[in-house]
């Protein structure tokens, strides 16, 4: 995950942010800040489907 972290930090893309939110979500069942990083794949690159729907069932 660190990995993924300092690469978001450099140089953020839509798939490292939806990747890492994925890690999030399973590894650490941390939900707020995998919406957060999924929030900010959508910014990056708005056709996502598959984000929104994750958008859609996991933001309170």
């Amino acid at each position: 995950m660190a990995a993924y972290e300092k690469s978001i930090s450099l140089n953020p893309t839509a798939l490292a942010c939806k990747t890492l939110a994925a890690l999030y979500f399973e590894v650490r069942k941390d939900r707020v800040r995998a919406v957060t990083l999924w929030e900010r794949s959508l910014e990056l690159d708005p056709d996502q489907p598959d984000v929104r729907n994750f958008l859609k069932r996991y933001k309170s």
